[in-house]
C-alpha cells in the first residue's frame, strides 16, 4: 500500500509515466485489505487515550514483522510495536483513567498531543477501543465506556466532512454528540458551517458541539471523529466513537445489520451532502426477506433523515439507496449499551478480502461476548474463520431480498471464541464484530471504502513542501473520464488527465477504476507561492490610562495568488485589557489572541479591530504577526502599534454634606471637591454631568471627577448632599399659682427631621422659677430649641388679728 502522502511529498514521487501506470493498477487491483495502511491519524475523543482504560489493536496481513510507532499527535512516542499477520498485537496504554489532570478535554479550545499519529513498516489495521465501562468511577469527569474507532487510514482523511450522529437530538436531555477535527499539517484553519473558527498546527485539535449535517472545511488535509461522553446506560447514553469519513469517499448504497438494541439504541442517520437528495430504505427481516419500502428526500445539504434500521427482530437489516453521496451513522446496541458506527458505503470496488483483530476485552482483561456479520455479493463464495468454513458452525447465508447482497452472522461461541479472529474470502466484504454484553457495548467495523486511485503528481515537487509559482498536476493516463477537485470541489471543465494551476489549495482527481467505478483520488496539497502581510495602527498614541484605545489590524493578500491556512496571532500585553473586538471575516479569540481567517484571494484584505483599555501599568507595545500556508515572503509577517499613556489622575477629595433646613424651599446646598478640575456626574460610570447642588429638603448623590486638563480620574468620588427637613415640637409651661408651687413644661412629639429624634433635657417638671432650654436634636445632627421661662411662685400672705376679750357676764369678744 502507498504511504500516506503528507509523509511523501511530489518530490519524492517517480515521475515516469509507465512506473506510475503500474502503481496505479497495482494500488487498484491489491485493494483487499480491511483499511490496512502505513500512515494513521486518529484525532481525540472526549476522552484521553493515554490511560489503561484504552486498548489499541494492529494487526497486518504482512508474513513479515512490521515496526509501529505508536505516538501522540504531536509527535511524542509512546510505544513502539511489533506485529505479523496471524498475530494481531494488542497494548494497553499506561496511567490512571482518572489521574487529576485527565479529565474530559475542554470544548472550543485548541489542544495539543490528544490525538494519535500510528506510522508503520508495512500496512497495518488499527483499532482503539475505549474499555473503561463503569469501573474507573470517572463516568461524569474522565472517561465513559465503552466504545470502539477502527481507523479509516488514507479513506478517513479529507477537507470537506459532514458530521453526524446515530439518532437525533440531545443525548438523554443533556448533552449533544461531540465532534473533533485533528489537523496534519501546520496552518489549517477550520471552517464550521463556513465560519472560520479555528487554526491548528499538526497534531492540534479542536472539539465543538452542534447539529447533525454541520459542514467542517479544512484548508489542508485533516481527520474527524464523532462521539459521546454520556453517563446514562439506562437512557441510551454512553461512551461513544468513531471517525467520520470526508464527503469525498462517501457512496450511495449501504446496508446496515441491526443487533440486539432497544428502539431509542438501534437507529441510523442519514446525512446529505447535496439538496434534494432522494433516498429509498428497504427493511429486511432476520432471514433476508423484504418487509418494507420507503421514500424520503432530504431537501438541504446537510439536512439528515432518522429512522429505526432493520424490523424488529435482532439481525434483521436496512438497506439505504441514494441518488447522490450520503453519509449514513448507525447505532448497534444491545438493549440500551450502544456504540456509533460511521457506516462504510457498499459497492463492487469496496470491501475486503482478509480482516484480522483480538478478541474484545473488559477493563479488567475478562473476555467480553461478541456477534459479527459478513456481507457480500456471493452466494458461493466459501467465507472463513480462522480456516474454518464459517457457515458449518454458524447462520446460514441469506440473501437481502433480490439485491444480490447475502448476509451470514455468527457469535464468539459459535467460531469457538477465538483470541485472534481471521476472517476470509476470495469474494469482498463487509465484516462487523460487535462486542455486545457483559455490560459493554463496542462496534468493530471491518471494511475497506473503495480503494483511493493515488494522489496526482505534481511539478514542480517545490509546490508541496515549499512553494511555486504555479503547478501541474498529472493523474494516470487511460483511467478517463476525469474531473479535478479543489479542496472538495468540482473545477468546472478540468477534465484531463492534467491540470495547471495558480491557485493554492487541496488537489484530487476522479479516475475510472478497473471495476468500473468513478473514484476520488487522495488529496494533495498544492502551494502556491504568496505573500501575506499585516499592518497595525492605534486610534490614541498618548491615551489616558483607564480609556480604550482601538486597533486596527489589517490582514492582506499581496500575492498573486490566493492564501490559505492564514491567521493572525494578536495576544495584548499586560498595558491592556481586552474589551472587544469585531471584523467581518473568520474568528477572533481573546484568550489566545488568535484571529483564524482562513483563506485570502488575490489582493484581498481583511480588518479586525480590537478595543482594549489602558492599563495603569504593564506593557504598552502591541504585535501583531500573520502566518499562512503559502508565505514566501517573511519580511512584512510583523506589525507593532504602541503607546504612551498619561499618568493617571488621582480620585478628587470630598466628602457627603449636610445642612439643616433653613425652612424655605429655596434653599441651596452645593457640593465641593479638591484635586484638580471638577466635573460633576450623576452616576459612578457613564451619566450625564450635573449641577452638584440639592435645593430644597432632600438628598441627592453626585459623582466629582478630577482632571488635569487632558485627562480624568479613573475613578469618581460620591459626594452625598442632605438638606435635611427642620424639626417640629413644642414647649408649653405652666407657672406656679401659690406660694411654694413649682412650675412644669409640656414637650410635644417632635416632627420632621431626620432618623431618631432626642432631646437634650428631660426635666419637666417641679421646675423653680428660671429659664429652661429644650433642644431637639436628629440623627443628621439638626437642632431645634425652645426656651421657656418658670415664673416666681407668689409671696405669703402677711395680715394681723387683734382680739378684744369680754369683760363681764354675758360678754362676747371680738377680732
Amino acid at each position: 500500500m502507498k504511504e500516506n502522502y503528507s509523509n511523501q511529498p511530489a518530490k519524492s514521487i517517480v515521475n515516469s509515466g509507465t512506473l506510475l501506470l503500474l502503481i496505479f493498477t497495482l494500488l487498484i487491483s491489491l485493494s483487499s485489505s480491511a483499511q490496512y495502511y502505513s500512515q494513521h491519524y486518529i484525532a481525540p475523543a472526549p476522552w484521553r487515550y493515554f490511560s489503561n482504560a484504552n486498548e489499541l489493536v494492529v494487526a497486518t496481513e504482512s508474513t513479515t514483522a512490521v515496526s509501529v510507532l505508536v505516538k501522540k499527535s504531536n509527535g511524542t512516542l509512546i510505544t513502539t510495536l511489533s506485529v505479523i499477520k496471524g498475530n494481531p498485537t494488542v497494548y494497553r496504554f499506561l496511567g490512571s483513567p482518572t489521574a487529576v489532570g485527565s479529565e474530559y478535554y475542554t470544548e472550543n479550545t485548541v489542544i495539543s498531543a490528544a490525538g494519535l499519529n500510528i506510522t508503520a513498516t508495512a500496512p497495518v489495521s488499527i483499532n482503539i477501543r475505549n474499555v473503561a465501562s463503569d469501573a474507573t468511577g470517572g463516568d461524569a469527569t474522565h472517561i465513559k465506556g465503552n466504545a470502539s474507532l477502527t481507523s479509516f487510514g488514507d479513506a478517513g482523511i479529507g477537507v470537506s466532512f459532514r458530521v453526524g450522529y446515530y439518532r437525533n437530538g440531545t443525548l438523554n436531555n443533556s448533552t449533544a454528540p461531540t465532534y473533533s477535527v485533528m489537523a496534519i499539517t501546520n496552518n489549517t484553519s477550520v471552517k464550521i458551517n463556513g465560519t472560520t473558527t479555528t487554526t491548528l498546527n499538526a497534531g492540534e485539535s479542536y472539539l465543538f458541539q452542534n447539529t447533525m449535517g454541520t459542514l467542517v472545511e479544512t484548508s489542508q488535509p485533516a481527520v474527524v471523529n464523532t462521539a459521546a461522553k454520556i453517563d446514562a446506560p439506562s437512557g441510551c447514553g454512553d461512551g461513544t466513537l468513531d471517525q467520520v469519513p470526508p464527503i469525498a469517499v462517501l457512496g450511495n448504497e449501504y446496508v446496515i445489520f441491526k443487533g440486539q438494541g432497544n428502539s431509542t439504541a438501534e437507529q441510523t442517520t442519514i446525512i446529505a451532502t447535496e439538496p434534494n437528495t432522494l433516498i429509498t430504505i428497504q427493511q429486511f427481516s432476520e432471514t433476508g426477506t423484504l418487509s418494507s419500502t420507503t421514500t424520503q428526500t432530504i431537501a438541504l445539504a446537510g439536512g439528515f433523515y432518522t429512522y429505526q434500521h432493520g424490523t424488529s427482530a435482532s439481525f434483521s437489516a436496512s438497506r439505504i439507496v441514494s441518488d447522490k453521496k450520503i453519509g449514513v451513522f448507525s447505532g448497534t446496541a444491545i438493549t440500551c449499551e450502544v456504540d456509533v458506527t460511521s457506516v462504510a458505503p457498499v459497492s463492487t470496488c469496496g470491501g475486503s478480502n482478509y480482516v484480522e483483530t483480538y478478541k474484545f476485552r473488559g477493563y479488567i482483561e475478562n473476555d467480553l461476548p461478541y456477534f459479527g456479520y459478513i456481507l457480500l455479493q456471493s452466494a458461493t463464495a466459501a467465507v472463513t474463520a480462522n480456516g474454518s468454513n464459517i457457515e458449518t458452525v454458524a447462520g446460514v447465508r441469506r440473501q437481502l431480498g433480490n439485491t444480490g447482497w447475502y448476509l451470514i452472522d455468527f457469535t464468539s461461541t459459535e467460531i469457538g471464541n477465538p483470541a485472534n479472529i481471521t476472517i476470509a474470502s476470495d469474494s469482498k466484504m463487509t465484516v462487523g464484530i460487535v462486542q455486545q454484553g457483559g455490560g459493554f457495548s463496542m462496534s468493530a467495523i471491518f471494511s475497506n471504502y473503495t480503494q483511493q486511485p493515488p494522489p496526482p503528481t505534481v511539478s514542480p515537487a517545490s509546490a508541496t513542501d515549499q512553494c511555486a509559482v504555479s503547478a501541474v498536476l498529472t493523474a494516470s493516463a487511460g483511467f478517463g473520464p476525469y474531473q479535478w477537485f479543489l479542496d472538495g470541489k468540482i473545477i468546472s471543465g478540468a477534465t484531463s488527465n492534467t491540470y495547471e494551476t495558480t491557485t493554492t489549495g487541496s488537489y484530487s482527481v476522479s479516475q475510472t477504476l478497473n471495476c468500473g467505478t468513478a473514484v476520488q483520488s487522495s488529496v494533495i496539497s498544492v502551494i502556491i507561492c504568496g505573500d501575506v502581510s499585516i499592518e497595525k495602527i492605534v486610534d490614541i498614541e498618548k491615551p489616558c490610562v483607564g480609556t480604550n484605545v482601538i486597533f486596527t489590524i489589517t490582514a492582506k493578500n499581496n500575492g498573486s495568488s490566493n492564501s490559505t491556512g492564514v491567521s493572525v496571532t494578536d495576544k495584548l500585553p499586560s498595558g491592556y485589557s481586552y474589551v472587544s473586538s469585531s471584523t467581518a471575516l473568520g474568528t477572533y479569540v481573546p484568550s489566545t489572541g488568535i484571529w483564524s481567517i482562513g483563506s485570502l484571494n488575490k489582493n484581498e484584505n481583511v480588518i479586525l479591530k480590537i478595543t482594549a483599555k489602558v492599563n495603569e501599568s504593564g506593557v504598552y507595545k502591541n504585535d501583531a504577526t500573520i502566518t499562512s500556508s503559502s508565505d514566501s515572503n517573511s519580511t512584512n509577517n510583523l506589525a507593532s502599534a504602541t503607546t504612551t499613556p498619561k499618568a493617571l489622575v488621582p480620585a478628587p477629595t470630598a466628602s457627603n454634606q449636610t445642612v439643616c433646613s433653613d425652612g424655605t424651599s429655596t434653599q441651596t446646598l452645593t457640593a465641593t471637591a479638591t484635586g484638580g478640575t471638577i466635573t460633576w456626574y450623576s452616576s459612578a460610570t457613564g451619566g450625564s454631568i450635573v449641577t452638584p447642588t440639592q435645593i430644597g429638603v432632600g438628598s441627592k448623590t453626585v459623582y466629582a471627577q478630577a482632571s488635569d486638563g487632558t485627562c480624568s480620574s479613573i475613578t469618581r468620588t460620591p459626594v452625598v448632599l442632605t438638606i435635611s427637613p427642620a424639626i417640629t415640637f413644642t414647649a408649653t409651661a405652666t407657672q406656679p399659682k401659690c406660694f411654694g408651687d413649682k412650675g412644669s413644661v409640656v414637650l410635644s412629639t417632635p416632627t420632621g427631621g431626620t432618623g431618631t429624634i432626642t432631646f437634650s433635657s428631660t426635666a419637666t417638671t417641679a421646675l423653680a422659677a428660671g429659664d429652661y432650654t429644650y433642644t431637639a436634636t436628629d440623627a443628621s445632627g439638626c437642632t431645634k430649641s425652645i426656651t421657656v421661662t418658670i415664673n416666681a411662685a407668689p409671696s405669703e400672705i402677711a395680715f394681723t388679728a387683734t382680739a378684744t376679750q369680754p369683760k363681764c357676764f354675758s360678754d362676747k369678744g371680738s377680732v
